[in-house]
């Protein structure tokens, strides 16, 4: 006749599978993470080649979604639906002219909140904007409070947008930590040259404070 396992064998046998899980699932995620920051960058880099690609065919960069309200190219609002991840703005890299065969999904959108550099929250982000958020000469404009139509920005500026940013536009994912620590204005000068751009660095642990950016002229 065979001999069951006893109450106590079983309950060491449990004991032992949590621990296991306990070892393995804290690797598993930091894997699954570290995997969704090599997929981000690499789109990220696609995106990149996009926007060379129809800087060349055009003669300029495509226009975020603040300059796309100003020529009245996107009526819902500048912002937050044509500043952040909407496929209004995508849409110049695949029509007429395919630069890119999908819009790419952030991973690690949408963000649940926007937080500045003394952690403080500034507002809840749009939850149907799941696109990596664009932001480039209208931003730049509307940042300094002005107003760019046809390429020329206009308006009380408050400062030379030229001059305070790095960059003619920017890409960005919250990155691992869910928040948007710095956004756009990763691109101001004063913050690069200070040796702070505030960007993700796995370095800093997997999940830690910063952005994932792209940006370029």
């Amino acid at each position: 006749m065979a001999k069951g396992f006893t109450l106590i064998e079983l309950l060491i046998v449990i004991a032992i599978i949590l621990i296991l899980i306990a070892i393995a699932l804290p690797n598993f995620l930091e894997a699954q993470i570290r995997a969704k920051v090599a997929n981000s960058n690499a789109e990220l880099r696609t995106i990149e080649t996009a926007m060379a690609s129809y800087f060349t065919d055009r003669g300029r960069h495509m226009a975020d979604g603040f300059e796309m309200f100003n020529l009245g190219l996107d009526p819902t609002g500048g912002y937050p639906t044509g500043g952040e991840g909407s496929n209004i703005i995508y849409s110049q890299l695949t029509t007429p002219v395919a630069y890119v065969t999908d819009i790419p999904v952030d991973e690690f959108q949408v963000a649940t909140i926007a937080v500045d550099s003394a952690g403080n929250g500034l507002g809840d982000r749009d939850k149907a904007l799941v696109h990596y958020r664009c932001y480039a000469e209208g931003w730049k404009c509307a940042a300094a409070d002005g107003r760019l139509v046809q390429g020329n920005c206009t308006g009380s500026l408050l400062f030379d947008p030229e001059e305070r940013f790095l960059g003619d536009w920017i890409f960005l994912s919250p990155g691992p930590n869910g928040e948007h620590n710095y956004g756009e204005w990763a691109m101001a000068r004063d913050v690069i040259l200070a040796g702070s751009p505030r960007t993700y660095s796995p370095t800093n642990g997997t999940k830690s404070h910063g952005d994932i950016v792209k940006w370029g002229t």
